[in-house]
């Protein structure tokens, strides 16, 4: 199975492909987080909770720095 990652400063999402189709999607908020630190362990705990759910093969994180562009991420925020 495959792990995608969808890395963002506000919400990260997971997708777990498997034999072509989606077999599990979820995001975590991390608006609530007060700091860089308190964000990744938010992020790890879910990470952690998918990986011992399925058997992932694959990880693919969404590629950075992609778009510049109004209503986009800022440099700011893909730094982060």
């Amino acid at each position: 199975m495959i792990l995608g990652i969808d890395v963002s400063t506000s919400i990260t999402g997971f997708a777990v492909v498997g034999e072509d189709q989606i077999v599990y999607y979820d995001s975590v908020d991390l608006r609530k987080e007060k700091d860089t630190f308190a964000k990744a362990i938010t992020v790890k705990k879910k990470l952690m909770d998918v990986l011992l759910e399925f058997s992932i093969s694959h990880i693919y994180i969404e590629h950075p720095f992609t778009f510049f562009n109004s209503g986009g991420s800022s440099a700011k925020t893909m730094a982060k």
